[in-house]
């Protein structure tokens, strides 16, 4: 993979992380009492994060016998912002400071790495997107 095609894949994989965040926390705003919007902007304004967001959607999810999201899906959403972190803030430190880094084991390794986390976060985030659509016509 050259670098351009890295530097693509790398942004697509940010924003699937960026989205499926965003719309945990519209899922969360959908379910709660209240207008949609007034929750956003309370989430935005005590800054949550993704984990607190889970967590607290977790618990209003589980509220009920029938959850929108499973248990399992609900452990690995927590590994998203790990994902999420590791692709914004470490990606490259693995092999940028290796001469001629396009040709090394490390930039082979970090290129399969990020071919499989896209892959995988693609699905999470449709899935996702279908949560949220089905929440806000179950709840509006």
């Amino acid at each position: 993979m050259n670098i351009n095609e890295f530097q693509q894949l790398l942004g697509q994989t940010i924003m699937f992380c960026q989205i499926i965040e965003h719309d945990i926390k519209y899922i969360f705003s959908i379910m709660c009492d209240g207008e949609i919007e007034n929750n956003l902007l309370m989430i935005e304004k005590e800054k949550w994060t993704l984990g607190k967001t889970l967590l607290e959607l977790k618990k209003l999810d589980f509220s009920d016998k029938q959850p929108y999201i499973t248990k399992e899906d609900y452990d690995f959403l927590q590994t998203v912002t790990k994902k999420r972190n590791y692709w914004c803030h470490k990606t490259c430190l693995n092999f940028i400071y290796i001469n001629n880094y396009l040709y090394s084991k490390e930039y082979e390794i970090e290129c399969q790495r990020l071919i499989n986390d896209n892959k995988q976060l693609a699905i999470v985030y449709k899935n996702v997107e279908k949560v949220r659509l089905k929440a806000l016509n179950d709840f509006r």
